[in-house]
């Protein structure tokens, strides 16, 4: 039996060269590929938010000094951020990158305020997949996944809605004999009785095709599961798919 599984939400490494220190968990705007790392991955240079419709990042952990490479999270995968005191204290209003601020403020999109204010002046957001172009400059991209309000729940001690909307692409699973197809569209998913990890069953969605194209839906056995789990440093989404075309011949 053949597995195949698909992931969203990993970490960057990026530089800054902005000629100031970016706090923890400040935004902060993409530029350039800088350089590339000792294992093939991109280091990316990154700027104080300007206003212009450009990817943005949060960095995470500490602060980051000028000239120095630390690692960064996509606006949409980021978990916490600085927000700017301008940002009420109630849930759930929206935030984003600010032009000439580190900081997350309400004239800004793509991040829903989950928390008052916490430590250093950070807050626990969700980035909201909704929002494409976050004001004051920002393209949103990252997680696929959008609050649904039917519902409130409590995972690692941090409110949110117990079912989600996540939009995936069509993906292809490539086998001996043929492959295992999962149509694009947006999913629903439910938080299990476990508290862990939103999931929705996709196994009566899965189509199979033999190598010469023609359909093996009905001779295959498959199943799937697409789920959301929190991740260190933000939303983690993962379309697991298990079947096997069998052989035509057989």
């Amino acid at each position: 039996m053949s597995r195949g599984s698909i992931e969203t939400g990993a970490v960057i490494q990026v530089k800054n060269v902005s000629g100031e220190t970016i706090p923890a968990f400040g935004i902060a705007r993409i530029t350039t590929l800088s350089a590339t790392s000792p294992l093939g991955q991109p280091v990316l240079s990154v700027n104080k938010p300007d206003g212009s419709d450009s990817l943005y990042v949060v960095v995470i952990g500490t602060s980051l000094i000028n000239n120095a490479v630390g690692t960064a999270v996509r606006l949409l995968d980021a978990t916490t951020v600085l927000c700017d005191e301008a940002v009420a204290i109630n849930p759930p209003d929206e935030v984003g990158p600010v032009s000439g601020s580190w900081k997350a403020g309400p004239d800004g999109a793509g991040l829903i305020v989950l928390s008052g204010k916490g430590k250093s002046g950070t807050r626990a957001v969700i980035g909201n997949a909704a929002t494409t172009t976050a004001a004051g400059g920002g393209g949103a991209g990252g997680c696929p996944c959008t609050c649904i309000a039917d519902g409130s729940a409590i995972v690692n001690g941090m409110e949110t809605a117990s079912t989600w909307s996540i939009a995936m692409n069509a993906e292809t699973f490539e086998g001996e004999f043929g492959d295992i197809l999962f149509p694009a569209g947006t999913y629903d998913i439910s938080l299990n009785t476990a508290g862990t990890a939103w999931t929705q069953d996709i196994g009566n969605l899965l189509t199979a095709t033999y190598l010469d194209g023609s359909s093996a839906t009905a001779d295959t056995t498959m199943d799937g599961t697409l789920t959301m789990t929190w991740g260190a440093y933000g939303p983690v989404v993962t379309l697991c798919v298990d079947g096997a075309v069998p052989d035509p011949e057989a």
